[in-house]
């Protein structure tokens, strides 16, 4: 009885062991998989934040560039195109470096646009500076009115256009990222409750097993207890029958004896009174 319990409780512990074991698996690998898919998340998110930053720091630059041709043009002073020439620079520089972190083809195209661009206003600026030195000031003004402003102003809605598809990307990983979080929290929370459900059902069927073998085991020891009873009841019930069996036999015997004696005793007299008749005779 004591085995089979044992026996009893050992594979439910397996069951629930394994159930947990293959719970914390699932666990594991859910988290392994979320676990990458939120790192590439950050990078990607690493990488949008630079590209952003890189086109905000554009945006800047396409300012100066504009604020240095608008002041030559006014001045006439040639130091006025330091501003131009250092925010021309830069926009290349940004130009470069975004060019190995954009790679949807739609951001590309938009960052060959500015490329083109900055091209198209460094070949207007050059042709402004020549009718400033040929004392063409009107004409440079209109060659800025017609084609470098509205090339800066181009320049500065596909700039926003490209920041505003980088912003929209960041949103959208964090958004990914949030999501992820959530759904690794529900599984872990549901997976918690699985586990925990287990434990508390391979307790109470223990428990009732444990019970029920206790009950059994009390059950069997009664029923053993009242048959060892009843043997020693017909134990002694027999051995008082035997005694009484003995001394029956006991005063049986003497009868015998005593009969055996008095008949015994009857022969000799008949004897004895048939001798007498013989001898008289």
């Amino acid at each position: 009885m004591a085995i089979s319990v044992k026996n009893t409780i050992q594979n439910k512990a397996l069951v629930a062991f394994i159930l947990i074991m293959a719970a914390l698996l699932i666990v594991g690998f859910w988290l392994w998989s979320n676990l990458k898919e939120v790192t590439r998340s950050n990078e990607r998110v690493e990488i949008n934040s630079n590209t952003l930053f890189q086109i905000g720091d554009m945006i800047s630059n396409a300012k100066d560039l504009e604020v240095g041709a608008r002041g030559f043009l006014i001045t006439r002073d040639f130091a006025m195109q330091q501003p131009y020439f250092l925010a021309k620079q830069k926009l290349e520089d940004n130009i470069l470096a975004m060019d190995t972190m954009i790679i949807s083809p739609e951001n590309r195209a938009y960052l060959g646009k500015v490329e083109a661009l900055v091209k198209g206003i460094e070949d207007v600026n050059g042709e402004i500076i020549k009718l400033v030195l040929n004392d063409s000031q009107n004409l440079a003004s209109t060659l800025y009115i017609y084609k470098g402003k509205v090339k800066m102003d181009s320049l500065r809605t596909i700039v926003r256009k490209l920041g505003n598809n980088y912003q929209e990307k960041i949103a959208a990983s964090v958004d990914m990222q949030n999501d992820a979080l959530r759904q690794t929290f529900t599984f872990v929370l549901l997976i918690f409750l699985l586990i925990f459900g287990t434990l508390i059902f391979t307790f109470l069927s223990l428990r009732n097993d444990v019970i029920g073998r206790s009950k059994a085991q009390m059950q069997l020891n009664k029923v053993n207890a009242e048959l060892a009873e009843l043997n020693a009841t017909l134990e002694s019930q027999v051995q008082e029958r035997t005694e009484d069996l003995k001394r029956s036999y006991e005063e049986l015997e003497l009868k015998v004896k005593f009969r055996n004696l008095a008949l015994q005793k009857e022969v000799s007299m008949l004897k004895k009174k048939l001798g007498e008749a013989t001898g008289s005779l």
